[in-house]
């Protein structure tokens, strides 16, 4: 068993492209991870590391509503520096080893072909670039991913001994990093059933050992998704989030749109799995894929969790694992790879350009804080527009004007980050009173198009009513997802604020 299970053995042109696909994926991620502003989410886990480990452990769980690992790992690298590419280069750090894991991974999975074929689709992807500049979970989260499954593919089917009790714990620092990891974990128990089944037995009680150790996130998992949904919820079908499950995992192969390609991944989804009742080595990539992305999309469904494509990025690896295993089981697949590679450095290319292309994440806040920093003067206060956007704002702005959140300022305290709502037109006039220059003439306005989380909605149409009433606009000008206004007072209301 272990002869048929050895990785394939690699030469020096192997290593090479492994090097060459981590220098280019460097290459691309080191400078976006500098220059890009730092959005609202990433505000949040700045404010979350930067008070100490145990400030970091407190709000993970009770704040950020998240097992805690992830977030006390930031605050010790943290120590070092404080700086938003510093932050950030632990997530460079991530996706770097994610690729060689994947590189790893395709020795075992897809030994007839080269292990830099892998190395590439994951140093080039698009969502692994996203990742590296994300100061989220994201890229520690899929470097996990790709480790469960090295270590599962050497521990129970390679019947390595050591690599099972790394595997143990690695599902605890899985699950004390993001609950989704333990999907690809059920994939695991499923692949083994379907392909090695003498083996589940022995993958058992190390699974068990493991969820001794995990027991204690049942005391805080159930409140933390509680308390997700009482803030805010989602009423979606579960056809539409099967779509865009389905969908974000398709870019992970194929990072461009074309409306003919989700039928037609239908079908290569079809073809892999008749491939597979031959191939242990595909069928163990496919059940593992599938089972995450299907219970991926029955957590959500049942929860009616807020979906978004980045919280797919969990089971990136196994994804990306699937189509390179299933390539490398087609009759001449060199030649299928080299046909695939050309496709998708293409569209990567494309996607990375058009994404990239303003060098800017959603606020544009350093451009914002430079614009008004540009124009202001003293006694012009800067309202902000859902409150919790003044977070990313100040990381920049610098200036003599207070910053005034509206309705009021984000609070810490033992709840989800969600945005406070506008119910009242009074509530922004004691805003801005707060700010105790009642002779005011100008304030600056900054607000970000989104009107709603979910099923909480922020009251635009009070703050519209109310601008309306009190304000003319002086100057204006938008930006990526800000849009930023002058405001002269005027006397409609027959007093001033």
């Amino acid at each position: 068993m272990v002869a048929q299970t050895a990785p394939r053995p690699v030469g020096r042109l192997d290593r090479y492209l492994l090097g060459l696909a981590i220098f280019l994926h460097l290459a691309i991620s080191v400078p976006l991870a500098w220059l890009l502003n730092a959005w609202l989410d990433e505000s949040y886990t700045l404010h979350t590391t930067g008070q100490g480990l145990a400030y970091a452990f407190n709000q993970a769980i009770h704040f950020e509503l998240q097992p805690p690992l992830y977030f006390v790992l930031l605050a010790v690298w943290r120590i070092a520096s404080h700086t938003i590419f510093w932050a950030r280069l632990f997530s460079v750090a991530c996706t770097s080893m994610t690729i060689y894991a994947a590189w790893e991974l395709s020795r075992r999975f897809a030994r007839n072909v080269s292990p830099g074929w892998a190395a590439f689709v994951v140093a080039l992807n698009p969502a692994a670039v996203w990742a590296a500049t994300e100061i989220r979970v994201y890229a520690f989260a899929a470097l996990l991913g790709a480790l469960l499954m090295w270590t599962f593919y050497d521990g129970f089917i390679a019947d390595t001994p050591r690599a099972r009790l790394l595997h143990a714990i690695l599902v605890v620092a899985a699950i004390y990093t993001q609950y989704f990891l333990g999907f690809i974990v059920a994939g695991f128990i499923v692949a083994l059933a379907t392909t090695y089944p003498r083996m589940v037995k022995a993958y058992a009680p190390y699974l068990v050992g493991a969820a001794v150790f995990c027991l204690p996130v049942l005391s805080f998992i159930a409140v933390q998704i509680g308390e997700g949904t009482a803030q805010a919820h989602e009423i979606r079908s579960a056809w539409s989030v099967a779509s865009g499950i389905y969908g974000t995992a398709l870019s992970y192969v194929v990072p461009f749109t074309f409306r003919h390609i989700g039928p037609l991944s239908l079908l290569i989804v079809l073809a892999t799995f008749i491939l597979s009742l031959r191939n242990p080595e595909l069928r163990l990539g496919w059940w593992i894929a599938a089972v995450s992305l299907a219970l991926l999309w029955a957590g959500m469904a049942a929860t009616h969790e807020i979906f978004a494509p980045r919280y797919v990025f969990t089971v990136f690896v196994p994804v990306v694992m699937g189509a390179v295993t299933f390539l490398a089981s087609l009759p001449a697949a060199r030649l299928w790879f080299v046909v695939y590679s050309l496709v998708f450095v293409a569209a990567s290319v494309a996607s990375m350009r058009t994404t990239y292309a303003p060098m800017a994440k959603e606020g544009d806040w350093a451009r914002v804080a430079a614009y008004i920093t540009a124009w202001e003067k003293p006694g012009e206060p800067i309202a902000i527009f859902p409150g919790p956007y003044a977070l990313p704002f100040e990381l920049y702005y610098h200036g003599p004007n207070p910053v005034v959140p509206l309705p009021e300022a984000p609070s810490f305290d033992w709840h989800h980050p969600t945005v406070v709502t506008l119910s009242d037109a009074r509530q922004i006039d004691e805003a801005l009173h707060r700010t105790g220059d009642s002779h005011r003439k100008q304030i600056w306005f900054i607000q970000v198009p989104i009107c709603h989380y979910g099923s909480r909605q922020y009251g635009c149409a009070i703050l519209a009513a109310y601008l309306s009433n009190h304000f003319t606009v002086t100057q204006t000008r938008t930006f990526l997802g800000a849009q930023v206004s002058l405001l002269s007072l005027v006397r409609a209301t027959g007093r001033h604020l």
